[in-house]
């Protein structure tokens, strides 16, 4: 559903200048913030092009669940819908400078990255730390209707805990810290899984599922990534969206009338279609 009135913390009305977002949004939060603009209020605000395919795709995870006795849960979060996705642009990459750094390195998580910048379905969603970016592109498109910027703070970084090697490995910081490392234990040491079925089940269990998860994927960036100050945000179930639903989630409205002269503003300090590189 759309951005309900009372999830907005202010609203810029047609007065509004790109001074008094910046100061607005900067006192009302603080801390580490991450930001996206949508240029209008959609139907589902900040949801993934993963979530938004028609009919369903096969999002069963690449690994069965784990079952001993009444205990169940989740050995992975990749999909196989999103693994396929990988494959097929392993086999048929896009014209991308940075894709040969990717090629000798068919594990890295910068696949997932190339994916989501040449418009394949994934369960990604674009965010910048750089306020005057989030705010282009909440004025950039649509001028007749109102723009969004929605800020998260306290957004979980999974290569702070567990650095990630591998593009399967991404998503399981949403299963929780130790499934994935008793998965891996039950290659060297079977019957790991089974000894602690009972615990792993009440971890998954008690995992928050309004959590939003951040991908930085800083060794492997392409030119726009970089002029954009971008990164991905993304959840454990790939059919939510990265606003409903999401803790520490806040949105501030831009009124159509105000956004052409914010643009112009932007414009000025270098904010603009050339400068972040849009087609």
């Amino acid at each position: 559903m759309p951005v309900a009135p009372d999830r907005i913390l202010h609203s810029f009305e047609h007065d509004a200048t790109l001074g008094a977002i910046v100061d607005t949004v900067s006192n009302c939060l603080g801390g580490q913030l991450w930001f996206r603009g949508e240029a209008q209020d959609f139907p589902i605000p900040a949801n993934s092009e993963l979530a938004r395919v028609t009919p369903r795709p096969n999002l069963d995870p690449i690994t069965p669940d784990f079952t001993f006795g009444p205990h169940s849960f989740p050995l992975r979060v990749l999909t196989l819908y999103e693994q396929d996705i990988i494959t097929c642009i392993q086999k048929n990459p896009p014209p991308d400078p940075y894709f040969p750094s990717l090629l000798t390195h068919l594990d890295h998580p910068g696949w997932l990255a190339l994916a989501r910048h040449h418009r394949q379905p994934t369960r990604l969603v674009d965010v910048t730390w750089d306020l005057l970016v989030a705010v282009y592109f909440a004025c950039s498109d649509a001028p007749e209707k109102d723009g969004f910027i929605f800020a998260y703070s306290g957004l979980w970084d999974p290569n702070t805990h567990h650095p990630v090697k591998h593009y399967k490995d991404l998503y399981d910081a949403a299963i929780g810290d130790k499934i994935p490392a008793y998965r891996d234990a039950e290659i060297t040491t079977p019957g790991t899984l089974e000894t602690h079925a009972e615990m792993l089940a009440t971890e998954t269990k008690s995992i928050r599922g309004d959590m939003a998860y951040l991908f930085r994927c800083e060794d492997v960036i392409n030119e726009r990534m970089s002029t954009q100050r971008g990164a991905f945000i993304w959840r454990g179930d790939p059919t939510l969206p990265l606003f409903d639903g999401v803790a520490n989630t806040f949105a501030f409205r831009i009124a159509a009338t105000a956004k052409l002269g914010i643009i112009r503003q932007l414009n000025i300090l270098g904010i603009n279609k050339i400068e972040l590189r849009l087609p």
